[in-house]
């Protein structure tokens, strides 16, 4: 953490490692010498404003009671005001504003956070951790990007991202590379000497054979998740293709707030082998391709799926990423 440090953002697939990776390298850090600042996003929070914010906000209120920090009055009134109880502020004690200063109300709010940022970051180095930056609301995306902008030396962010963003977050993502606030590192899936070495590291008291690894990579295509798994399931003498419960209620949590017609759609397109296309899929379902393609733009905010056009074939074809609960071949395709 010596010297200026970059603001990272890693992009990979569902189960490519970038949590993994991150809190590896952050479980390496003096916490003496630096504040970790930690929140995971969720699709389903992405429509109210701030909330992924909200662990950060009280994991900063929680250092400065610890330490004594002095801010003033109307910093704390203007977060809590968003962030109820910081600084131990109630309601009671909060003077709020009516609907038509909910504007001023924010942009109070976030140059107050901005402050308090700053003013910790002249005490310590501070990491900001947002896993999953690609479900954060567009506010909490301003947020982020205002505090970049001030190019602390003392101030960090690591982000991770799906591959796959909606327009909102693709804009964002490239307005802070066009200014040179974020570096990008791709993770992608094991090959299979990677998976090779990954296994042997980490099953050191079982002999794996060779036919073994590679029908282990077979299976979960590199992918670093199902690796994991895999692994469990080797230490523990179990099949290789089971799932344990925590891991399937990581797979199920994605399909959360997908509609129902968007579920059918994905149960369809997982029936097909390799890829299905949008005429296909409108025959099937008997319905208009624009239709259709409002529920596979949701698909595809899910990361679920992906759109590709055919070298041989004019038409564009959608593959399924993953579709837990439909088949098994389905759970190998995170």
């Amino acid at each position: 953490m010596d010297g200026d440090p970059t603001n990272i953002l890693i992009m990979g697939e569902n189960g490519a490692g970038k949590s993994y990776v991150v809190n590896s390298f952050l479980s390496r850090i003096e916490k003496k010498d630096c504040l970790i600042l930690s929140t995971a996003c969720f699709q389903a929070e992405k429509n109210f404003p701030l909330q992924s914010w909200n662990d950060i906000i009280f994991q900063i209120d929680d250092y400065i009671q610890g330490n004594c920090v002095v801010l003033q009055d109307s910093f704390i009134n203007s977060v809590a005001q968003f962030f109820p109880t910081f600084g131990g502020v109630t309601n009671d004690d909060i003077q709020f504003t009516g609907d038509i200063a909910k504007n001023f109300r924010y942009r109070s709010c976030k140059n107050s956070i901005i402050r308090i940022i700053m003013k910790i970051a002249a005490l310590k180095k501070v990491i900001f951790f947002i896993d999953n930056i690609n479900a954060m609301d567009s506010a909490g995306q301003d947020l982020v990007s205002s505090i970049m902008r001030i190019r602390s030396s003392n101030i960090m962010f690591i982000c991770t991202s799906l591959d796959a963003a909606d327009y909102d977050t693709v804009t964002f993502f490239s307005s802070m590379s066009k200014e040179n606030l974020f570096e990008h590192i791709n993770l992608g899936r094991l090959t299979l000497d990677e998976t090779a070495a990954f296994i042997m590291n980490s099953v050191t008291d079982i002999t794996v054979s060779q036919a073994m690894i590679e029908a282990i990579h077979r299976e979960t295509e590199g992918n670093f998740f199902f690796l994991t798994e895999a692994v469990h399931n080797i230490k523990d003498s179990k099949n290789i293709n089971s799932l344990s419960l925590t891991a399937r209620s990581i797979l199920d949590d994605r399909l959360n707030g997908l509609s129902k017609d968007s579920r059918m759609l994905l149960d369809t397109i997982s029936v097909f082998h390799d890829y299905v296309t949008l005429n296909t899929l409108s025959l099937i379902h008997d319905k208009e391709p624009l239709e259709i393609l409002n529920y596979l733009e949701e698909l595809k905010e899910h990361a679920l799926i992906v759109e590709r056009s055919g070298e041989k074939s004019p038409h564009i074809m959608f593959i399924i990423i993953s579709n837990e609960g439909v088949d098994k071949k389905s759970a190998q395709n995170l």
